[in-house]
């Protein structure tokens, strides 16, 4: 037998032994029911038509606070749960562990658990490190109906680049089943949703009656005054006509809508105010349905905007796209997401028909999800909305929305298929540009927003400045906002408070994936991929919602990508063309020292290997079990013969 032969044999024997790095096996005795207390958890929640439960209990008083966390789902397969990016909520950037319980003998089962990861919509890939304890599982099959029920446990934060961590508030999670008893696609079998493991600890803040507060600031910041405690908030709330919920995996619907509260004294007159909180209407008995949904700002004179008024509509799916007039998003939400809540000294205004940024006249894009048509119940009706908080007084400051990237969507077509693949495309607001604007602004919250072949997109803002006696020039860049992980169909608008001063560089970073054609039934001729408000084409826009707004709107609205996809464009497009435009080349080059980010602002950080693992998560860590890294090392000494070994031992999947 030769050298190799051996070391081949060794490696199947140890796979054999070993199974994999980062999977935990218990035995379990056989039992009719499920051997916890379900009673005894503190939370539970139900989703895929309560095929799919989750229980969990935190335990605080823990070395290292933990949760425990129990699955009892309607199969006799495997079993994935997993936390999602916190800014996007898809399976790329998730944290999944999967499991699985099969038939040991006549008097236990065996329970498995393998800790994963995904970057890619695919099987996600193994942890370096385990931080699970595994603590048992029970499967039964009684009258044809499969039951499988797991239970395990694991520090919620586990200080691991490949794990996510368990925090307070709405939670994205994802999950998914499937009837082999080893990890294979799960098809329709998964879900996102929003999990609140516990809540917030909120602090009370005393504000008292007609108190201004001013702090010391720089010559140009805005100086604030305090909201008083007696302003006056109503509330309209607006749902959507009932809409059926079919049995259709993906549908998209469009309803137009006026937001017009009615006058405090004068019920002939318009009323004007601000509004100042946009909370989502959810309907619980179709929320597993809803995927996510944008509210956008609408010219009401748009014929299509006319035939959806209080009309739902199918768009976006069959071809129907929203009004090129509906162009300012204005409110988003998606699993996880909470309500835009608008500064104290800032609102949005309403009800003056000579503003171009009224918020009268709105429209709202539902997206439906149901990926299981099949089991879809009979005349169920969905009347998702919004509900609405605003002030007849209206606050110190109007807010507005700025548009950088490529705002026109003018931006080059880029090849699809063989000859397509990663593109790479960033778009700069020069500080040529903000030096114009009549003031510095604080951004307060921001959409990211691109396609379906999107990737990864997110925005910086570059401070230049002097410092010292030989006033040498520094330059800091700091992200605006940021999605690594980027999913078409979650859509958000992110919170933040972020001053750009006049001067200062904006920049747009949009990765695509143009490798294969995702639309292969609606475009199977495609060559290229174009930029254009259609949902098979692209767009690279960051959405910044900013106080105090600006003048003679619509100036300064947009700064990026000039018009007919060349030169740099710094303000309004108006009936004559761009007010101001730059010869400045858009997009920029990565090696432009003077316009572009520095190259290490696209490194993803999530799913980086740890130098070592630890089994416990504090002060003192001690290595994990030695087997662990045997198996470690083996894989390293072994590279590509590591796997295939593996696929000759029949367990690896490339």
């Amino acid at each position: 037998m030769t050298q190799i032969t051996r070391l081949i044999v060794w490696a199947i024997t140890l796979t054999a032994y070993f199974v994999d790095a980062i999977t935990l096996q218990v035995y379990t005795p056989v039992s009719e029911q499920p051997f916890a207390d379900m009673s005894s958890y503190t939370g539970n929640a139900s989703a895929m038509h309560g095929s799919y439960r989750v229980f969990w209990r935190i335990d605080w008083d823990a070395a290292v606070p933990s949760i425990e966390i129990a699955l009892d789902v309607k199969t006799g397969g495997w079993l994935g749960f997993g936390l999602a990016d916190p800014a996007s909520g898809g399976m790329r950037g998730s944290d999944i562990v999967t499991l699985s319980v099969q038939q040991y003998n006549t008097t236990h089962t065996l329970t498995s658990l393998t800790d994963r990861y995904a970057l890619h919509h695919a099987l996600p890939a193994e942890d370096s490190c385990n931080q699970y304890t595994l603590l048992g599982g029970w499967r039964s099959e009684q009258n044809g109906e499969s039951r499988t029920f797991v239970k395990f446990s694991r520090p919620l934060d586990t200080m691991d680049l490949q794990d996510r961590q368990f925090r307070a508030g709405p939670v994205n999670v994802v999950m998914a089943f499937g009837k082999q008893e080893n990890v294979a696609y799960h098809g329709g079998n998964r879900h996102a949703y929003s999990i609140t493991f516990w809540e917030e600890e909120r602090v009370e803040e005393v504000v008292e009656d007609e108190k201004e507060v001013v702090e010391d600031v720089e010559e140009d910041m805005i100086v604030t005054e305090q909201v008083k405690k007696d302003e006056q908030i109503f509330e309209f709330e607006y749902r959507s006509p009932p809409t059926p919920i079919i049995a259709k995996e993906t549908r998209y619907m469009c309803t137009s809508f006026e937001f017009n509260p009615p006058h405090p004294t004068n019920a002939s007159a318009l009323a004007t105010g601000h509004i100042v909180e946009i909370h989502p209407i959810i309907d619980p008995v179709t929320a597993p349905y809803v995927h996510h949904y944008l509210v956008f700002a609408c010219d009401p004179n748009m014929e299509t905007y006319k035939q959806m008024f209080l009309n739902p509509t199918e768009c976006v799916t069959n071809g129907v796209e929203v009004p090129r007039g509906c162009d300012s998003i204005i409110f988003g939400w998606a699993v996880g997401v909470g309500p835009l809540v608008f500064p104290e000294v800032a609102g949005l205004p309403f009800g003056d028909p000579t503003d171009p940024v009224d918020a009268r006249y709105l429209l709202i894009q539902v997206h439906y999800d149901n990926q299981m048509p099949e089991s879809t119940p009979e005349g169920l009706l969905d009347t998702t909305g919004v509900m609405v908080r605003y002030t007849y007084e209206k606050r110190q400051y109007d807010s507005a929305l700025l548009q950088i990237g490529d705002p026109l969507v003018n931006g080059k077509a880029m090849p699809l298929g063989k000859e397509g693949g990663k593109q790479t495309f960033e778009y700069v607001c020069p500080g040529e540009c903000t030096s114009q604007w009549p003031w510095d602004i604080h951004v307060f919250a921001s959409s990211l927003h691109m396609h379906s072949y999107g990737r990864q997109i997110w925005s910086s803002v570059t401070t230049v400045s002097t410092i010292g006696p030989a006033n040498l020039t520094v330059s800091a860049t700091t992200d605006i906002d940021r999605m690594d992980f980027y999913e078409f169909a979650f859509q958000h608008v992110s919170s933040m408070d972020v001053v750009i001063k006049r001067g200062d560089r904006l920049n747009l970073h949009c990765i695509y994936d143009t490798s294969r054609n995702l639309f292969p039934h609606t475009r199977p001729n495609d060559t290229v991929v174009n930029f254009n408000i259609g949902s098979e084409d692209e767009m690279c826009i960051n959405y910044l919602f900013y106080y105090p707004r600006f003048p003679n709107q619509p100036d300064h609205s947009i700064c990026g990508l000039g018009f007919r996809g060349e030169g740099t464009i710094c303000g309004a497009f108006g009936q004559n063309g761009p007010k101001w435009d730059l010869e400045l080349p858009n997009p920029v080059l990565p090696n432009d020292t003077r316009y572009a980010d520095p190259s290490n602002k696209n490194a993803i950080w999530f799913g980086t290997p740890p130098d070592l693992c630890s089994d416990t998560i504090g002060e003192e860590e001690e290595p994990v079990p030695t087997r662990v890294f045997v198996v470690q090392k083996l894989k390293e000494k072994l590279g590509g013969w590591w796997q295939a070994v593996w696929a000759m031992n029949g367990v690896w999947v490339g």
